[in-house]
């Protein structure tokens, strides 16, 4: 939100859903407000050998398109205010395909890489929100935060790969476990934010929002490496992808009255 705006001055019902609950006593009666996000990415994955090869890889971008709702409703002559949003919150993908000479993306078998490797994460914040103003200068907000985590990652980087083999041998193949569409967990969290009018010009607010944590994403896969006796059979295999704490701090400047 314009590099902190959205939590030292009441800009608008998504900015105040998102990073400080307590600007939502300056938003009006009733605020709708909705819009979207559209992002590329551009990454590229760079590995050395112990000869001093280089070789850059790119991942294959896609447009991502993210959508934000929020509404926020003041009571006429009242000092609380109730918010509502829908929002993404973060994510992440990734679309590469094997290359032999990138040691990081070479094929699994011989060369004990990851291969095709694809991820992507989509995680959308849906806050319930409520604000009292405790002075004309001063409001406080609260909201109880529910997250929505859908996760696609394969191979799965974190879990024990089928092994058989020894490097001294010159058989060692190492499999890690493939993971078929995306799967959805839940993670809850709370924000506090305050917000202070230092003056008709200069505003403050702070937010703090808590952890987000998250059951383990967790796919159906199969043992894949074909000199082992569990060849192809069922296998669980899951990853811990959890949502930091965020402390935010933000000044608004009202230069003029517009």
């Amino acid at each position: 939100s314009m590099g902190g705006a959205g939590v030292g001055l009441p800009t608008g019902a998504i900015s105040a859903l998102w990073g400080n609950p307590a600007l939502m006593t300056h938003l009006g009666y009733l605020t709708f407000e909705t819009g979207t996000e559209f992002f590329k990415d551009d990454l590229s994955s760079t590995s050395v050998t112990a000869e001093g090869v280089s070789r850059t890889t790119h991942s294959d971008g896609e447009v991502g398109v993210l959508p934000g709702v929020g509404w926020v409703l003041r009571p006429k002559g009242e000092k609380f205010a109730l918010g509502w949003g829908l929002m993404a919150a973060a994510g992440f993908r990734t679309n590469w395909a094997p290359d032999p000479q990138n040691l990081m993306l070479a094929p699994m078998w011989p060369q004990n890489g990851f291969g095709l490797l694809n991820t992507e994460l989509a995680m959308t914040k849906v806050p319930f929100a409520a604000a009292y103003q405790v002075t004309p200068k001063l409001s406080i907000g609260l909201a109880a935060l529910v997250f929505h985590g859908r996760l696609a990652i394969s191979p799965n980087p974190v879990n024990e790969p089928d092994i058989s083999g020894t490097v001294a041998g010159g058989d060692f193949r190492s499999i890690r476990p493939m993971v078929g569409g995306p799967v959805t967990e839940f993670g809850l969290g709370a924000q506090i934010g305050i917000y202070y009018e230092v003056s008709p010009m200069i505003s403050a607010g702070a937010s703090f929002t808590t952890p987000q944590n998250f059951d383990f994403y967790e796919w159906n896969s199969v043992h894949g490496n074909p000199d082992l006796d569990n060849y192809l059979t069922a296998r669980k295999v899951d990853i811990d992808v959890d949502g930091p704490p965020v402390l935010s701090v933000g000044i608004g400047l009202n230069p003029t009255s517009k």
